[in-house]
C-alpha cells in the first residue's frame, strides 16, 4: 500500500454521542487517511460509495446497517485484499439478519460482552473484540451527590424512550424499590421525555447532563 492506509467508516449519520467523529479521526489522522460516508446517503451516491469501497484498505461498518440493505449489498464492490471489520451496537427482537451480515466480516466488535455473547455465542469459531462505546468528554469531577448519600448511578448514551431498547424504565422502577436508600441517577445524552415523566411518577431524583452540541463535536 502507497502511503497512509485507507479507512472508509460507515455509519448513520456520525452525530452519535458515542460514535466515531471527525474530532476522534484526527487524532489518529498522521497514521491512517480515513474517510467517512454517511449511510443513509448510499441510496442517492451509489457511484460514489462503489468509488470509496474500491480504493478503501479497510471498512469498519455498523452491522447494524443491515438496516440499509444497499449498504451491504455494496460490500460486494469492496477492493480485492481489503479487510471488514463490523461492529453490532445493539439487538432488538428479529435481528437475526444482522449477525448473518456481520460475519461475512473478517473482524467483529461489540460494545459490551452481553452484545457479543447474544450474537455470536453460537459461533465460537468466531472471536469478538468486547470494545467499550466512546464517550467524547471525561466524566464530571468525582464528589458528593445531590442526594448528599455519595450513592450516583450514571447512564450515557441515546435514549430511545423509557419503555425502549436502553431499559432506563426498568432501571427507574429498580431505584423507586430502593425507598430512603435511593441514589442519585445521572443521564448524559439525549434522554426522552417518557424517561423524565416515569421518573418523577416515581419520586425517583434524575439529573440530566445534555450531550456536547454537534458543532462542537465536529470541531478538528
Amino acid at each position: 500500500m502507497a502511503g497512509r492506509p485507507r479507512v472508509l467508516l460507515v455509519a448513520p449519520g456520525f452525530r452519535c454521542a458515542t460514535g466515531m467523529t471527525p474530532a476522534l479521526v484526527a487524532r489518529h489522522g498522521l497514521r491512517f487517511a480515513y474517510r467517512l460516508f454517511p449511510a443513509r446517503d448510499v441510496r442517492f451516491r451509489r457511484r460514489a460509495f462503489r468509488r470509496e469501497l474500491a480504493a478503501a484498505d479497510l471498512v469498519h461498518w455498523h452491522a447494524n446497517l443491515a438496516h440499509f440493505p444497499e449498504v451491504v449489498a455494496e460490500l460486494g464492490h469492496l477492493s480485492p485484499g481489503a479487510s471488514q471489520v463490523a461492529t453490532v451496537h445493539h439487538l432488538d427482537e428479529g435481528d437475526a439478519y444482522v449477525m448473518d451480515a456481520a460475519l461475512g466480516a473478517d473482524q467483529l466488535h461489540a460494545p459490551s460482552e452481553t452484545t457479543a455473547t447474544a450474537l455470536f455465542g453460537h459461533h465460537p469459531e468466531r472471536e469478538v473484540a468486547v470494545i467499550p462505546s466512546l464517550i467524547d468528554r471525561p466524566p464530571p469531577a468525582r464528589g458528593p451527590s445531590s442526594t448528599g448519600d455519595g450513592l450516583v448511578i450514571g447512564w450515557c448514551g441515546h435514549d430511545t424512550g423509557v419503555d425502549g431498547r436502553k431499559r432506563l424504565g426498568t432501571l427507574l422502577s429498580a431505584v423507586a424499590r430502593l425507598g430512603d436508600r435511593r441514589p442519585e441517577v445521572v443521564l448524559q445524552g439525549w434522554v426522552d421525555p417518557s424517561t423524565r415523566n416515569r421518573a418523577e411518577a416515581l419520586g425517583v431524583r434524575v439529573r440530566v447532563v445534555p450531550p456536547r452540541p454537534w458543532p462542537r463535536r465536529w470541531a478538528l
